[in-house]
This record gives C-alpha cells, structure tokens and sequence, in this order.
C-alpha cells in the first residue's frame, strides 16, 4: 500500500466541488456524496495504484506518465505515481472540455511552479476547516 498525497490543485479542486453542490445545487447530501466518494477513490489507488489507465489528454514532453482514475460518472482523479505515493493531480469534471484538462492539472496558484514540479501538502489546513470529516 502506497500513501496518497493530494496536491494544492487536487484540493482545490475538491473543494470547489464540494461548495458547488453544497451552495449552488442546495444539496449538502450531494455534496457530502461526491466528496466521500472521491476520497473512496483515493483509497482504492492506495492498494492498486496502476488501476486507472495512463491519460492520453497528458503526455507531455517531460517524460512524465499521468494516469485518471474514474471516481463516478462525472469525476475522475489525474494522478501521478511514485515510489511510495499516489500523487493526485487534480480532480476533473468530465464533462468539461477535454481541452482544458491541462490547465486544470498544472496550474496551481499556490505553487511557484506547477502542480507537478512542487508537489507537497499544505502544513495548515487549507480550507479552514477539515471538511472531510465534517458532520452530516
């Protein structure tokens, strides 16, 4: 079993879907639905980290494998592997265009370099709470 690390971008993007269900969709269920299932997701690429195929979107010209993971019909993890670590990239949308995948993996505003140069967590909190075990 490996450890899983999600970067700044993966949570973001967690996040960020996490709010959407919760204050636009008026569904904290949803919400709390999707998120838990995500995390599963991670769970399950802790014990076969090969298990999603390698992204086509994502071949770059650094030599780097990315794989995805589909979570549910609408999500699915981008992830790197490493010796020890799932490294999650990001957290997509499939039904965002296919073009955008890249701007969503790399970018992290809270990097100096991409997501994929400067992967770490956070030593704070990064969303001001430990939404993951939140209460229903």
């Amino acid at each position: 079993m490996v450890k899983v690390i999600w970067t700044n971008t993966a949570k973001r993007h967690l996040r960020n879907i996490y709010l959407y269900y919760k204050n636009e969709k008026k569904s904290l269920q949803t919400a709390f639905k999707i998120r838990d299932k995500l995390y599963a997701t991670a769970e399950i690429l802790a014990t076969f980290p090969q298990a999603g195929p390698i992204e086509p979107l994502l071949s770059t010209d650094r030599n780097e494998e990315f794989r995805s993971f589909v979570a549910d019909r609408n999500h699915k993890l981008i992830y790197q592997i490493d010796k020890e670590t799932v490294q999650i990239i990001a957290v997509w949308d499939c039904r965002n265009s296919p073009e955008s995948l890249k701007e969503a993996a790399f970018y992290d505003d809270n990097d100096t370099g991409s997501a994929l140069t400067t992967l770490h967590e956070p030593q704070l909190q990064p969303y001001g709470e430990d939404f993951r075990n939140s209460k229903r």
